[in-house]
């Protein structure tokens, strides 16, 4: 079985642990057995029919005490949706909200591990996502500690909840552990003081325009893609006679993954008509100048 380094899984939590899993962390957070102190109670999990993967509690290689959620992936599908681990948390309407967890991983070989978090509509997950993110790790056998945060989107007569969702798929024979799993009105800085104390999530190694998804869409969809280092992003919608309906992004942005929504509105605001669309992305960077496009099917 894979194991922690005993040094530092122990250096982890001495510092961390005392700061954590006490005073306002609990009464702020809107996640139930955030710690897996309840075994999955609370917790929902959802693994396409193609995935090989086992999910369990582990209390040997706890990150955060006194149990961890453990995933054992041999194969992890072809899409980061395809392994789902989530909760249900009521929102409200232009609140912004902090997600905040941790996450170590044990890969046999030297493949990084792909983590997304999502903020779907708990009433009809494909209609709405917010903010839908993708993390790409490449230091192994190191706890992390990952940090999100968003504005949540509720319109009127919706129902006002969310599945908060934590994506593994697209991973093969590793091992992830999670825990101490935060979603809350403040940043757990604010609660408890903890600082910058763990490493935070690497930014991407390259430059990446991924497929849109849901793709046909209806009534929007959801653009992601990566910058290996500070770049001027572009990033505009064609008709197929390469007449421009819309940009969806335009600036100097730092290096990360970032997720746009595309409303299927044109630049004035109006629903366009089913169809083919061409998103085009373009990123002028000191080393390189990036371009690529994908096919954007709309729907009515």
């Amino acid at each position: 079985m894979r194991t922690f380094s005993t040094i530092t899984c122990i250096c982890f939590i001495l510092v961390f642990l005392p700061n954590v899993i006490f005073g306002q962390v609990e009464e702020n957070n809107l996640f139930s057995n955030y710690q897996f102190d309840d075994g999955e109670t609370g917790w929902q999990f959802v693994q396409d029919g193609s995935v090989v993967a086992t999910h369990m509690i582990d209390e040997e290689n706890v990150l955060s005490g006194p149990y961890c959620l453990r995933w054992e992936i041999e194969d992890g599908g072809a899409e980061l949706y395809y392994i789902q681990t989530y909760q249900q948390a009521p929102i409200e309407d232009q609140v912004e909200y902090f997600l905040d967890f941790l996450v170590y991983y044990e890969p046999n070989g030297t493949d990084p591990l792909n983590v997304n978090v999502s903020w779907e509509l708990a009433g009809d997950p494909y209609t709405r996502y917010w903010d839908s993110q993708t993390i790409v790790l490449d230091t192994p056998y190191v706890p992390i500690r990952i940090q999100r945060n968003f504005i949540a989107q509720v319109a009127d007569g919706e129902d006002p909840s969310a599945n908060c969702k934590i994506f593994f798929g697209q991973n093969n024979d590793v091992f992830v552990y999670l825990d101490r799993v935060y979603l809350g009105e403040y940043p757990l800085d604010d609660l408890t003081g903890t600082g910058d104390q763990t490493k935070q999530a690497p930014i991407p190694v390259s430059f990446n325009l991924q497929q849109n998804y849901p793709n046909p869409f209806n009534p929007s969809t959801q653009v992601l893609y990566s910058l290996g280092e500070q770049a001027q992003v572009s990033l505009q919608v064609y008709n197929q006679l390469g007449q421009l309906v819309n940009t969806l992004r335009e600036g100097s942005q730092a290096g990360g993954t970032y997720t746009v929504q595309w409303n299927g509105l044109d630049q004035y605001g109006k629903d366009v008509s089913s169809g083919v669309y061409i998103i085009k992305m373009q990123a002028t960077a000191r080393s390189q100048v990036f371009t690529d496009f994908i096919k954007a099917i709309k729907l009515k």
